[in-house]
């Protein structure tokens, strides 16, 4: 959520764009072996309703899905964004997990080098 909050929400409110294109991949989802990420429907349910709220500043979203390798989650997560887009909150029968500190570090590494690179270009704190 660190990247969204700090990088992606910011750049979106001060560059008003007409369109969001969203690759949406459930690779890093926790049944999915490809990410080590691990994150919950819960976590994709907070980010849907993020955007949820931003999609009034644009003319519209255009989600791609384009990963994700386990079947169940690529059918619950795919119903989940659609509930929340027409605003239908849903209740996420999952529990949620934390990500490998290891992994954790090197994503917040990274997201302070986006930061750094970034703020030329927009103001990010």
């Amino acid at each position: 959520m660190s990247a969204l909050n700090r990088i992606v929400w910011p750049i979106i409110r001060e560059y008003r764009p007409q369109l969001i294109l969203v690759s949406l991949g459930f690779d890093a989802h926790m049944l999915d072996n490809i990410a080590n990420l691990r994150l919950s429907l819960n976590t994709y349910a907070h980010v849907f309703k993020e955007l949820r709220d931003i999609i009034g500043m644009v003319r519209g979203v255009v989600f791609v899905l384009e990963g994700g390798y386990n079947y169940d989650t690529l059918i619950r997560g795919s119903r989940l964004l659609i509930n929340i887009m027409n605003n239908k909150d849903t209740e996420v029968d999952e529990d949620v997990i934390q990500t490998e500190p290891r992994i954790l570090a090197r994503v917040n590494s990274v997201i302070k080098d986006v930061i750094n690179v970034q703020r030329n270009y927009w103001n990010l704190t």
